[in-house]
């Protein structure tokens, strides 16, 4: 007869626990057991995530000028009579100010180019402050 020892546990019946099987370890050891890179991938993971949502909720904040009022405020600042307008809000910066992007032009009727003059003209969408003027001829 072959002699067994009564402590000793096959391994189909050793508890989860003496297996390392990672449902019964608590949270405070599996931190523990995580590489420096894995926990610093998981805080700029969250800080990342954090700066994004923030950034999301606040976008839509700071326009208090309509795209009529934009088009208005920058038309003195084309030298020609335009007969088209185009405005676009855009972002820009850190922050994602708004500003309005307005193009004034006249087209071409040549094939060779889209315009026979061109400026665009950018507006803080919150101020109405024209901030830069560009005139392409």
């Amino acid at each position: 007869m072959s002699e067994t020892n009564d402590t000793e546990q096959p391994s189909a019946t050793r508890p989860a626990a003496e297996l390392g099987d990672s449902s019964t370890r608590s949270m405070a050891e599996k931190a523990k057991a995580m590489s420096w890179q894995a926990k610093l991938f998981i805080v700029l993971g969250a800080v990342l995530l954090a700066l994004g949502l923030t950034g999301q909720f606040t976008a839509g904040n700071g326009v208090d000028i309509t795209k009529d009022e934009a088009i208005e405020i920058g038309r003195p600042e084309v030298p020609f009579e335009p007969e088209t307008a185009d405005a676009r809000l855009v972002r820009q910066g850190f922050g994602l100010r708004p500003v309005w992007a307005i193009s004034y032009s006249i087209p071409s009727d040549d094939e060779d180019k889209d315009f026979d003059q061109h400026t665009t003209v950018e507006i803080d969408g919150g101020t109405g402050k024209v901030l830069r003027v560009i005139t392409a001829s």
